[in-house]
């Protein structure tokens, strides 16, 4: 019987010691994990950043290494991203991710055929990428290339991408092109059911003031702007030219309100 006991008590100190540096293991995981769905769920891409260089001093993980990307892209520092496409590992480069990362960082370096190359890619591997073919329509897009702009936009939505993104990427090329109709008809539904953002906003203003539509333009910026500053947009909207629509992000200013609201792109990365 003592024996047994004795067994029984070796076999359990032995068993905490091959069980504890694994609790200590998944603990860790479970923070880091706990630590990066909290940063994601704020967006906070600084943090993120330096919770995957942390991670990755420890040791190369090309999952990681993607993670790094993605949120040195989506805090606007082209540089590091692309810095950090080259030591990421062949195999996830040349897959169907990797090379949408690569078209991103083209695509932000305003390298657009480059982009193109890289989303051809990307789709030739996977073609249910509703991000790719979006960010191959915007591609297009500067390249005044609207008909092939026009495809990826549909695809995007084919398989699923956000439909008021969508819209609002051919409601651009319609204000681009001066079928100002066409573009109130795809926004007005949106703006009418309230999901309607800054971009959607703008570009439906410049669409109605292309039409002469002073009432409606004023419908949806007073509470906003007072009614000096609402015509002054209005007269602005409608001087601007087709040619001038700038396919970025938009960030609208009283100034840049009186100077005339330019109507812009969205939704690339």
């Amino acid at each position: 019987m003592g024996k047994l006991v004795i067994a029984i008590t070796i076999l359990l100190a032995l068993s905490g010691c091959v069980s504890q540096p694994d609790t200590q293991a998944k603990a860790k995981t479970a923070s880091f994990s706990a630590t990066e769905h909290m940063l994601l769920q704020t967006s906070n891409h600084a943090k993120l950043i330096k919770l995957y260089k942390d991670e990755l001093a420890k040791g190369e993980s090309p999952e990681l290494r993607v993670k790094l990307i993605e949120q040195y892209i989506l805090s606007d520092d082209i540089e590091s991203a692309s810095f950090q496409l080259q030591s990421l590992d062949r195999r996830y480069l040349e897959g169907a991710h990797g090379q949408f990362l690569s078209a991103q960082v083209s695509y932000r370096k305003a390298l657009y055929q480059e982009a193109l190359e890289h989303g051809k890619q990307s789709l030739a591997l996977n073609q249910n990428q509703p991000e790719t073919h979006n960010l191959m329509g915007l591609t297009y897009a500067e390249l005044k290339q609207f008909h092939q702009a026009r495809y990826h936009f549909y695809q995007a939505r084919r398989y699923y991408y956000d439909d008021i993104i969508v819209k609002n990427n051919l409601a651009v090329i319609d204000l681009i092109l001066g079928d100002y109709q066409a573009a109130v008809s795809r926004l007005r539904p949106i703006y009418i059911n309230g999901q309607a953002d800054e971009k959607v906003m703008v570009n439906l203003a410049m669409a109605h003031a292309n039409l002469g539509q002073f009432d409606q333009v004023k419908q949806l910026l007073e509470g906003q702007y007072s009614h000096e500053q609402i015509e002054l947009i209005y007269h602005g909207l409608r001087t601007v030219s087709a040619t001038k629509v700038q396919l970025s992000d938009l960030s609208i200013s009283e100034s840049e309100a009186r100077n005339a609201a330019v109507a812009q792109l969205g939704g690339a990365l």
